[in-house]
């Protein structure tokens, strides 16, 4: 990792720290739904079916990064003198930056004159506050996770797999809190190649992925037993296909 990349990458945490504690300080309703419909629409046209499930699955420090980017989209003020906000392109990537980097963010942040802990996420249980109490049994180098180990988020989310460059990149398993998982093929970060999903609702979807969507030939079924068996593009059925 490189030092313009670290820097980066700090200031993407301190821009989802702040956006944490302003969003947990907002009092007018119009104005948190608003930040909510505008983060359910960036994941759906990420390719996101189902974006609000998306963001009630994602860690803590994932949802602060995506209210974060919403406020700024909307020019929602921060309030925080010695701070400027810092657009997140891809607020998934927060959760597994270095722990070093994490330490950096946190402290620039308590320079500031804000706890995190008590002030960022004060209404989130304890077990989804904060990335650096997240575990991790295995390699790192300089910060950084490398080979194959195993690694639990702060909501629950259990990853054992393979890893490189602090990126789940191989193949892995990845058990959710809500009861989902997935097994197969990773690569930066995302689900990639061959591999199966279930969900916590008991949909089960095996078949191709890319880039975190399933994407190439797949099956998915219901609990009811429907099922559709073809073709996939950005998490949507596209071309040719069964449904039965």
């Amino acid at each position: 990792m490189g030092i313009f990349s670290s820097k980066k990458q700090v200031e993407e945490l301190k821009t989802a720290l702040i956006g944490a504690y302003v969003f947990s300080k907002l009092k007018d309703e119009d104005q948190i739904q608003t930040i909510y419909f505008r983060i359910y629409t960036r994941l759906h046209e990420g390719g996101y079916d189902d974006p609000e499930e998306r963001f009630n699955t994602a860690p803590g420090i994932v949802q602060a990064g995506l209210w974060a980017d919403a406020m700024i989209e909307l020019d929602i003020p921060h309030g925080v003198n010695g701070f400027s906000w810092t657009f997140i392109p891809n607020p998934f990537n927060l959760a597994v930056y270095s722990q070093k980097v994490q330490l950096k963010a946190l402290n620039a942040i308590r320079k500031l004159g804000i706890d995190p802990k008590t002030e960022c996420f004060p209404e989130q249980p304890e077990d989804n506050k904060m990335i650096v109490e997240e575990e991790y049994d295995g390699n790192l180098v300089d910060g950084i996770k490398h080979d194959q180990d195993t690694y639990t988020y702060s909501n629950g989310d259990k990853y054992l797999g393979e890893w490189k460059d602090s990126k789940r990149h191989g193949q892995g398993t990845m058990n959710y809190a809500n009861g989902g998982k997935y097994v197969g093929g990773w690569k930066d970060d995302m689900s990639h190649g061959q591999g199966t999903w279930i969900s916590a609702g008991g949909v089960k979807y095996v078949g191709e992925w890319k880039n975190d969507k399933k994407h190439g030939q797949g099956t998915m079924t219901r609990p009811n037993d429907d099922k559709y068996v073809g073709e996939w593009k950005n998490d949507k059925r596209h071309g040719h296909g069964t449904s039965t």
